[in-house]
């Protein structure tokens, strides 16, 4: 019996000395983040893509693949089902700073040479009107300073010490 009592107070201190001053955190609920500067999108590049098996999880590594170039302004895949074998994405670019071959080429080499670029087709396309024209008069945003807010929810547990001080005495 003596043995389990030790045990279990040598355990609580062990423990507790962890967590035995509370914590400060220098981190504030609402952080700012880095964004790189705005592509001013002026083609837009529509790609036949073969080996999509989702929308969420293919579409998220080729938009975040074509995005962090800083040449592509947003990805779009258009009528997706994952029943078809052929589904088309529209990728918005600035031509002056990459070219579509590139953007063929970053595609294919994706998930170990998963997806097949087939037949393209690019149009010139004007950003700004569209950007203007899907920004509701009554809700401004501020494109070049976003604030995106995060909460930090946290936890705080009893100190062990305190609490088996309390059992025992």
């Amino acid at each position: 019996m003596k043995r389990i009592v030790a045990f279990t107070i040598g355990f609580a201190i062990f423990v507790a000395c962890s967590e035995s001053t509370p914590k400060t955190s220098t981190t504030t609920n609402s952080t700012k983040r880095e964004v790189k500067n705005a592509v001013a999108a002026n083609r837009v590049l529509k790609m036949e893509l073969t080996g999509m098996s989702c929308e969420m999880a293919c579409g998220g590594s080729i938009r975040e693949a074509l995005v962090e170039t800083g040449a592509v302004s947003r990805v779009e895949f258009v009528d997706f089902d994952m029943d078809k074998a052929t589904n088309v994405a529209k990728v918005y670019f600035d031509k002056e700073k990459i070219k579509v071959g590139r953007i063929k080429k970053i595609v294919e080499n994706l998930n170990d040479h998963q997806f097949t670029v087939g037949e393209t087709s690019s149009e010139a396309f004007d950003d700004d009107s569209d950007v203007e024209s899907s920004l509701s008069s009554d809700r401004a945003i501020d494109l070049e300073n976003p604030i995106i807010r995060a909460e930090n929810p946290s936890i705080e547990l009893p100190n062990l010490i305190d609490l088996l001080k309390s059992v025992i005495i």
